[in-house]
């Protein structure tokens, strides 16, 4: 692949609504071109006669059949903490 020009990445950039310093384009225009050679690497595998991996075969799933829902106070039997019938807890994030 050809490398990639400081004007091709001025556009990539505006259309990704990003902006840079023009010292920042050019060190990321860097990493971004080390990127586009890698996947070029990656596009030369010799991929014919690869077993390829599929997480389920559809065939083996059981049917999705409605059942009873466990009733929720038994669900929240073992919650430390309870509140207008669902688990409370303590919030993680601060708000800004």
């Amino acid at each position: 692949m050809e490398k990639i020009t400081l004007e091709e990445m001025k556009k990539l950039a505006t259309l990704s609504a990003l902006e840079f310093e023009e010292a920042e384009l050019e060190a990321f225009s860097q990493e971004f071109q080390t990127i586009l050679d890698m996947v070029d690497e990656i596009k030369l595998a010799k991929t014919e006669n690869k077993l390829i991996y599929k997480s389920h075969k559809f065939e083996e799933l059981r049917e999705d059949v409605p059942e009873q829902s466990m009733p929720q106070e038994l669900a929240l039997i073992n919650s430390p903490k309870t509140r207008k019938g669902a688990f409370a807890v303590s919030q993680m994030l601060e708000e800004d």
